[in-house]
This record gives structure tokens, sequence and C-alpha cells, in this order.
């Protein structure tokens, strides 16, 4: 189905999918057997994402998350404030990262005394649904990530200490480790019809992208005149989140922060 076949139905249903919490990090990127209609996506630490309360200005660290809705914790219950009780419709902000977007949402159900709140999108503009669509591919996209076996790839691959992945897109996470820590990683994913890269060498970031539009291989790419590119970076952040979820052991986590770092420092 097409995005805008899709963005048509998605906003029919206006947003009525249940939502529910997801407890198990090694699975959380799949389907879940309650009843929230789209997949959700565990959220992997509290700093990722946030929903700000307009009228309130309460903010809760989002849990989880899918095109149906999220599941948030709250410092404090917010569901009995006068300037949003019995409303149907709540106006909110969705951080991701460092971006955001307005989104209008309503209560599902709520626990631990109304901190533990689980809402449901109301869709009211293809804005929101964009911005979903672009975190919530790269954060699909990343949990197929699957370890290839050497003894059926290129020389190349061939290498001590490394480790090679290969997921949907495609797109390929070279690890190279060194008395137990990642000394390099190569990131290489497509996007529409450009290849792009996220490098680490010795500890030095850079992003790049294909020289030419419907390159079949990632095999000339051309280094970003500033150095990192925050749109690279940020699609590559989703990325490893997603790899993430499916080898949550991996010493990838370790150079999230760093990655946090030059993202915010745009």
């Amino acid at each position: 189905m097409g995005f805008l076949n899709y963005v048509k139905n998605i906003l029919s249903l206006n947003g009525a999918a249940k939502t529910g919490p997801t407890n198990d990090i090694s699975s959380a990127y799949h389907l879940s057997s309650e009843l929230r209609l789209h997949a959700r996506y565990f959220v992997l630490t509290s700093d990722l994402a946030s929903l700000e309360i307009a009228a309130t200005g309460v903010k809760g660290h989002i849990k989880d998350l899918s095109y149906g809705g999220i599941l948030a914790d709250f410092k404090e219950s917010w569901l009995q404030n006068p300037l949003i009780a019995d409303q149907k419709s709540i106006e909110a902000k969705l951080t991701f990262l460092d971006q955001s977007a307005q989104v209008f949402v309503q209560v599902v159900h709520e626990k631990n005394g109304g901190q533990t709140v689980g809402l449901s999108f109301i869709h009211k503009n293809i804005e929101t649904l964009v911005f979903l669509r672009d975190v919530l591919e790269n954060l699909r996209i990343g949990s197929t990530f699957a370890k290839l076996d050497p003894a059926l790839t290129k020389g190349k691959y061939n290498v001590a200490g490394q480790t090679v992945y290969r997921g949907d897109g495609p797109c390929d996470l070279q690890i190279m480790e060194t008395d137990g820590y990642i000394q390099n990683m190569l990131l290489t994913f497509r996007s529409g019809s450009s290849y792009f890269e996220l490098k680490m060498d010795q500890d030095v970031l850079t992003t790049a992208r294909s020289k030419n539009e419907d390159q079949k291989v990632a095999s000339q790419m051309e280094p970003s005149p500033e150095g990192i590119d925050i749109s690279i970076l940020r699609n590559a952040i989703q990325l490893i989140l997603g790899f993430l979820s499916t080898h949550p052991k991996s010493k990838m986590l370790h150079l999230l922060p760093k990655l946090y770092k030059e993202l915010y420092r745009k």
C-alpha cells in the first residue's frame, strides 16, 4: 500500500487503536499481542522521546510508540486538570531526539494513579503522520539487521575483530572491535534514490552520501562538506536504535552518548 493511501486509511480510523505497555526489550520492536492496531516500537531510554501536554505543560517520557498511539510515564497525574478534563482531543508536543511535532491524543487507559497513560493519536493532519513515518520506518529497518556469516561474504568482510550485519533497505553495519571496544564503525543505508553513511574511524565521526542518484551500490560516496550532516546523523541514530532493539547486548549501545552529543551540538 502506498503511503498516501495509508494516510487516507489511518485518517479515517482517527486514532482509534488501543495502547498498552511493552516490557520485554528483546521483542519490543515487534507487533504486540495486545490490541494496538499498529506495530509498536519500544523507546530504549527515557531521554529519547517525550510528550508535553500543551494546556498544562506537564511532560512525560514515552515508553513505546506506534502510528496508533503511545504509552508514556509522567511524574505527576494530569488527567483531572480542569484545563483538559473531559476533553476528547488533547493537544500535545511529541519530541523524538531533536525534532518535534504537534499532535492530538485521547486517553485510552491509565494506571499508577494516572502517572502511566496510554494515549491514541487523533490524526488531524498529514504532518503528524509524516513525522511518525520517518521515525518508525528507521526503527523498523534497524530492527531487521541480521549478522552475516563470514563464510558467505566477500574477503573484505573476513577481517579479525569485524562483525557485519545487513538489514532491509538495504543497509549494512560494519563494526570493528579491539580489546572489547568499538574502534571503527560504518553504517550504510539507502533512502529514496541515494545511499548515505555514518562512519566512525578512531573516534572521529563523519557522514557521506552517494555521488550519483540511483546508484545500485554504495560504492562512490562523497563526504559531507560540513563534516557531519545532521539529517544523515539523525537517521543513522534511529537505525541504530532499531538495531539495539534486536541486539540489546551490542556494544553499539556505548556509542549512543557520543552520537547524541554530536546531534545536539549542532
